[in-house]
């Protein structure tokens, strides 16, 4: 998951002490999907790694800045390590699996996060309902566009180089293949979710009351966003 504008804020406490308004949370974040060098299942692309980075802010390592400054670099280890025991699993692996389930069931299925998400998880982001605008969609539609038309048919190019070089083992080779049908994969789902639900919704400029709360704003966004039984 990514920023992709200015972070909410929440109050935290520590030792007693009470930090004050603290950023954290992103009203707007997107999650995407990288594969492996060695192949195999999917991963959540890490800002740093080796086959480039999807985008430039990302809401792990944002939730890993805030530990440093809310807590000091001193102790930063000591205190992730806390939190990942507290969750049972590395902190990235449960922004990308469940942080939005926990989310809505926190909130009785009302969520004040929205997560905008393509039929089969492959992009999704995830916006802040009280800083939504007309044109929060518009913005979504975007960074989709930036990472299916730019980043993911870049990774598909460069595969498709390693699948005839002449210096590839044929093992690479056979790798490179395998993701280039995977990608080919995601490209069709994305194509079909901007084509036939974001951009149509984009250009509407919808407009939500929060006066009306979550149930009646929430289904404006029909498959836009993830099914939630009860409410969507």
């Amino acid at each position: 998951m990514l920023v992709l504008e200015d972070p909410g804020r929440f109050q935290a406490q520590a030792e007693g002490q009470n930090l004050g308004a603290v950023h954290a949370m992103p009203p707007v974040v997107v999650e995407v999907i990288s594969w492996p060098s060695s192949g195999g299942e999917f991963h959540t692309q890490r800002r740093r790694a080796l086959d480039g980075d999807w985008f430039t802010d990302d809401i792990t390592e944002r939730f890993r800045e805030f530990m440093r400054i809310a807590f000091g670099e001193e102790h930063y280890e000591e205190n992730l390590r806390f939190v990942e025991q507290a969750l049972g699993k590395d902190i990235r692996k449960y922004f990308l699996k469940d942080f939005y389930n926990d989310h809505v069931r926190r909130y009785k299925k009302r969520p004040i996060y929205w997560l905008f998400s393509s039929p089969k998880g492959s992009f999704n982001a995830l916006i802040y309902m009280h800083r939504y605008q007309p044109h929060t969609v518009g913005t979504v539609l975007e960074y989709l566009r930036d990472f299916k038309d730019e980043k993911l048919k870049a990774r598909k190019n460069h595969l498709e180089a390693v699948s005839i070089s002449a210096g590839a083992s044929q093992g690479d080779k056979t790798k490179a293949l395998k993701e280039i049908e995977k990608i080919n994969k995601i490209l069709a789902e994305l194509d079909d979710y901007e084509r036939d639900v974001l951009y149509p919704l984009a250009t509407e400029q919808v407009e939500i009351d929060l006066d009306d709360g979550v149930k009646a704003n929430y289904p404006k966004f029909g498959e836009a966003l993830k099914k939630i039984p009860g409410l969507s």
